[in-house]
């Protein structure tokens, strides 16, 4: 086996990256995704760092499901206010212009006081 066809050696590290190299998170809404995402430990913490440090928060479908494991509920205007946009029930325009306007928020620091309280 040539050196071009060996697989690149895996790291045995789970999660690839630190939350906090991203500037927001979207978790995917099919319900099998959801159900794996939600039982992974490092998926669950990755939430809450990204939750903890006021990143842009987004879910659909069955993604809400994987925002309460990792203990970050809200589907409310309060939660899209505070950085965490889920989508409405099959309204991804709706979805996508909230999310994108979080994003564009950068940090939602009205979040951190909950956070350190």
């Amino acid at each position: 086996m040539s050196r071009r066809e060996r697989p690149a050696p895996r790291s045995s590290r789970k999660t690839p990256a630190s939350s906090v190299l991203f500037d927001a998170v979207c978790v995917p809404g099919a319900a099998a995704s959801a159900q794996r995402l939600a039982a992974m430990p490092e998926a669950v913490e990755f939430l809450q760092q990204a939750y903890k440090h006021c990143k842009a928060i987004g879910a659909i479908g069955a993604g809400k499901d994987v925002l309460a494991a990792a203990s970050i509920c809200g589907t409310d205007a309060a939660a899209a206010a505070a950085g965490v946009v889920v989508d409405p029930g099959n309204k991804v325009a709706r979805f996508a212009k909230d999310f994108t306007a979080a994003i564009a928020a950068h940090r939602h620091w009205a979040r951190e006081d909950v956070v350190t309280s």
